[in-house]
């Protein structure tokens, strides 16, 4: 569920780095198809989007002013990293072999570049894995990539961030092999209590060009600051301590009726066994017990029938379970 007070927030901060044009004022990242428009973004519209140090008149910003939009704190540096694929990734046709000998195909996890290049040291040119990184899988629009890569961490100043672009600009980071790049930071707005979550995504598919796309993630992480926000903890443990208290409950029930009939089978039959021994020319009835018996174990088996269909959900990413699970819910009527 979003807030208007969310939706205003992810709105302005899209608003300044997907639609802020570049210094041309011919394009801007939303319309944006090439290298050279990531490099304009870069140094037209990122560094002054991220690093707020003057204020409107050009007066310098003190330290607790420095925020996007002088509003929303930046936490920790930005991160810009990219993905690239080897060399070897596809074959040339023998006719060409001669003329093109090197072939860039599409982005694969089997296809990822993962030696040095560039400058061959720091973290911008050798290959970090995706543990390293404590990264995770992006869908893009082109293919999901992985969370390792080549990566630099901008720093918390525009000095800092402005000469860690020019020097992968100035050292081609970005090449034929390159298949995508991320730019991830996130900023807090003290005001409202809410995170963005911000992730710049820059596609560059094997048919050459760039495709831009983008996520931003308003959240409240911090969710009990004002009365408001206790008053609703405060509500949400008493529903916590009922569903503890029903789910005992419940639990004390089932275990209650299994402890009494494993009880009262255990008795029967050593009555009954008691009774067969001491007179073993006489009739002895198991039936009822038998009766006990099977429709205690059909309930059980009806238990985990249920269980199991239960847990079909969990498991439907499979395609096979896809298809069991469709085909139950189809035949449920008839079943009943």
């Amino acid at each position: 569920m979003m807030s208007p007070t969310m939706y205003y927030q992810t709105k302005v901060m899209s608003d300044l780095f997907l639609d802020s044009t570049f210094k041309d004022n011919t394009s801007n990242l939303r319309g944006s198809s090439s290298v050279d428009n990531f490099w304009s973004f870069v140094e037209d519209v990122m560094l002054g989007a991220l690093y707020w140090e003057n204020w409107y008149n050009n007066q310098s910003t003190l330290a607790d002013d420095r925020n996007i939009l002088y509003e929303n704190r930046l936490l920790g540096s930005p991160r810009i990293r990219q993905l690239r694929v080897r060399n070897d990734s596809c074959n040339v046709h023998s006719d060409f072999k001669k003329a093109i000998t090197q072939c860039f195909d599409s982005y694969s996890p089997h296809f990822e570049e993962k030696g040095p290049f560039g400058l061959m040291n720091g973290s911008a040119w050798t290959y970090h894995t995706e543990k390293e990184l404590r990264g995770a899988n992006h869908w893009g629009l082109l293919s999901s990539y992985s969370g390792a890569g080549y990566y630099a961490d901008l720093g918390i100043t525009k000095e800092a961030a402005t000469q860690a672009m020019t020097e992968l600009k100035e050292n081609l980071w970005i090449g034929r092999a390159t298949r995508a790049v991320f730019l991830d930071f996130t900023v807090y707005n003290a005001n409202v209590n809410l995170f963005c979550v911000i992730k710049l995504v820059f596609e560059f598919p094997a048919t050459g060009g760039m495709i831009p796309s983008w996520s931003f993630r308003t959240v409240k992480l911090l969710r009990y600051v004002s009365v408001t926000d206790y008053l609703i903890m405060g509500c949400e443990f008493i529903f916590t301590l009922f569903i503890l208290y029903y789910i005992v409950e419940e639990v004390l029930e089932i275990s209650t009726v299994c402890i009494g009939f494993s009880i009262y089978r255990t008795v029967m039959v050593n009555k009954l066994l008691a009774g067969l021994l001491e007179k073993p020319d006489e009739f002895a009835d198991f039936g009822r017990l038998g009766f006990y018996q099977t429709q205690f174990n059909n309930a059980v088996a009806l238990a985990v029938f249920f269980a199991w269909i239960k847990f079909f959900k969990y498991i439907s990413f499979n395609k096979t379970m896809t298809q069991l699970s469709s085909t139950l819910s189809r035949v449920w009527g008839r079943m009943l």
